[in-house]
Protein backbone atom coordinates (compact mmCIF):
# COMPACT_ATOMS: atom_id res chain seq x y z
CA UNK A 1 0.00 0.00 0.00
CA UNK A 2 2.93 2.33 0.69
CA UNK A 3 4.33 1.62 -2.77
CA UNK A 4 1.21 3.04 -4.42
CA UNK A 5 0.53 5.67 -1.74
CA UNK A 6 -2.75 4.21 -0.47
CA UNK A 7 -3.69 4.50 3.19
CA UNK A 8 -6.71 2.19 3.34
CA UNK A 9 -8.04 -0.84 1.54
CA UNK A 10 -10.78 -0.42 -1.06
CA UNK A 11 -14.32 -0.63 0.33
CA UNK A 12 -15.43 -3.47 -1.97
CA UNK A 13 -13.77 -6.79 -2.74
CA UNK A 14 -14.12 -6.16 -6.48
CA UNK A 15 -12.19 -2.91 -6.08
CA UNK A 16 -9.59 -4.77 -4.01
CA UNK A 17 -9.04 -7.23 -6.87
CA UNK A 18 -8.80 -4.31 -9.32
CA UNK A 19 -6.24 -2.72 -6.99
CA UNK A 20 -4.15 -5.90 -6.98
CA UNK A 21 -4.33 -6.15 -10.77
CA UNK A 22 -3.39 -2.50 -11.18
CA UNK A 23 -0.34 -2.86 -8.92
CA UNK A 24 0.83 -5.86 -10.97
CA UNK A 25 0.26 -3.98 -14.24
CA UNK A 26 2.13 -0.92 -12.96
CA UNK A 27 5.05 -3.04 -11.75
CA UNK A 28 5.18 -4.78 -15.12
CA UNK A 29 5.20 -1.44 -16.99
CA UNK A 30 8.07 -0.27 -14.77
CA UNK A 31 10.17 -3.27 -15.74
CA UNK A 32 8.97 -6.02 -13.41
CA UNK A 33 9.75 -9.34 -15.06
CA UNK A 34 8.11 -11.92 -12.79
CA UNK A 35 6.14 -12.61 -9.62
CA UNK A 36 7.91 -14.22 -6.69
CA UNK A 37 6.25 -16.10 -3.85
CA UNK A 38 8.04 -17.22 -0.68
CA UNK A 39 5.14 -19.46 0.23
CA UNK A 40 7.02 -22.34 1.82
CA UNK A 41 8.69 -20.03 4.33
CA UNK A 42 5.37 -19.03 5.88
CA UNK A 43 2.74 -21.70 5.31
CA UNK A 44 2.13 -25.12 3.75
CA UNK A 45 2.20 -25.17 -0.03
CA UNK A 46 -1.17 -26.92 -0.26
CA UNK A 47 -3.85 -24.59 -1.65
CA UNK A 48 -7.58 -25.10 -1.63
CA UNK A 49 -9.77 -23.60 -4.34
CA UNK A 50 -12.19 -21.30 -2.51
CA UNK A 51 -14.83 -19.40 -4.43
CA UNK A 52 -14.79 -15.67 -4.95
CA UNK A 53 -17.90 -15.48 -2.76
CA UNK A 54 -16.03 -17.12 0.14
CA UNK A 55 -13.10 -14.72 -0.16
CA UNK A 56 -15.41 -11.74 -0.54
CA UNK A 57 -17.34 -12.67 2.61
CA UNK A 58 -14.06 -12.78 4.56
CA UNK A 59 -12.95 -9.44 3.08
CA UNK A 60 -16.25 -7.80 4.06
CA UNK A 61 -16.06 -9.28 7.56
CA UNK A 62 -12.59 -7.86 8.25
CA UNK A 63 -12.33 -4.71 6.11
CA UNK A 64 -13.19 -2.54 9.11
CA UNK A 65 -10.64 -4.29 11.33
CA UNK A 66 -10.05 -7.36 13.38
CA UNK A 67 -7.95 -10.44 12.82
CA UNK A 68 -9.34 -13.45 10.96
CA UNK A 69 -8.94 -16.89 12.47
CA UNK A 70 -6.53 -19.27 10.77
CA UNK A 71 -9.25 -20.94 8.67
CA UNK A 72 -10.55 -17.65 7.25
CA UNK A 73 -7.04 -16.32 6.73
CA UNK A 74 -5.98 -19.46 4.85
CA UNK A 75 -9.14 -19.41 2.71
CA UNK A 76 -8.49 -15.78 1.78
CA UNK A 77 -4.81 -16.48 1.06
CA UNK A 78 -5.72 -19.43 -1.14
CA UNK A 79 -8.12 -17.37 -3.23
CA UNK A 80 -5.68 -14.46 -3.59
CA UNK A 81 -2.79 -16.78 -4.48
CA UNK A 82 -4.81 -18.30 -7.31
CA UNK A 83 -5.97 -14.84 -8.39
CA UNK A 84 -2.38 -13.61 -8.52
CA UNK A 85 -1.29 -16.63 -10.56
CA UNK A 86 -4.14 -15.96 -13.00
CA UNK A 87 -3.20 -12.28 -13.27
CA UNK A 88 0.45 -13.21 -13.79
CA UNK A 89 -0.64 -15.35 -16.74
CA UNK A 90 -2.70 -12.51 -18.16
CA UNK A 91 0.30 -10.18 -17.93
CA UNK A 92 2.72 -12.86 -19.16
CA UNK A 93 4.72 -12.66 -15.94
CA UNK A 94 6.58 -15.82 -14.98
CA UNK A 95 5.81 -17.07 -11.50
CA UNK A 96 8.62 -18.07 -9.16
CA UNK A 97 7.55 -20.07 -6.11
CA UNK A 98 10.06 -20.84 -3.38
CA UNK A 99 9.62 -24.35 -2.07
CA UNK A 100 11.85 -26.12 0.38
CA UNK A 101 12.12 -26.85 4.01
CA UNK A 102 11.18 -24.01 6.24
CA UNK A 103 7.63 -23.27 7.26
CA UNK A 104 7.52 -20.94 10.24
CA UNK A 105 9.88 -21.60 13.08
CA UNK A 106 10.41 -25.26 12.25
CA UNK A 107 11.36 -27.42 9.29
CA UNK A 108 8.55 -29.35 7.65
CA UNK A 109 9.47 -30.94 4.35
CA UNK A 110 6.13 -32.66 3.75
CA UNK A 111 4.12 -29.44 4.02
CA UNK A 112 6.45 -27.47 1.75
CA UNK A 113 6.83 -30.14 -0.93
CA UNK A 114 6.55 -28.84 -4.50
CA UNK A 115 4.08 -31.63 -5.27
CA UNK A 116 1.57 -29.88 -2.99
CA UNK A 117 1.22 -27.24 -5.72
CA UNK A 118 -0.23 -29.74 -8.18
CA UNK A 119 -3.80 -28.54 -7.57
CA UNK A 120 -2.74 -25.06 -8.72
CA UNK A 121 -0.40 -26.07 -11.53
CA UNK A 122 -2.91 -28.50 -13.07
CA UNK A 123 -6.00 -26.37 -12.46
CA UNK A 124 -8.04 -26.40 -15.69
CA UNK A 125 -9.35 -22.92 -14.82
CA UNK A 126 -5.86 -21.47 -15.20
CA UNK A 127 -4.76 -20.29 -18.63
CA UNK A 128 -2.34 -22.65 -20.38
CA UNK A 129 1.33 -21.63 -20.54
CA UNK A 130 2.25 -19.53 -23.54
CA UNK A 131 5.28 -20.20 -25.63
Amino acid sequence: MQQVNVDKLPASFGDYLKFISQVLEDNSKRGGIAMKFEVAYFRPTTFSDPSRAQAEAIYRRYIAGGVPDEKDYRTFQDFIFRYLIEQGGRLRLPVHIHTAIGIGDYFNLSQSNIMNLESVLRDPAMPPPRS
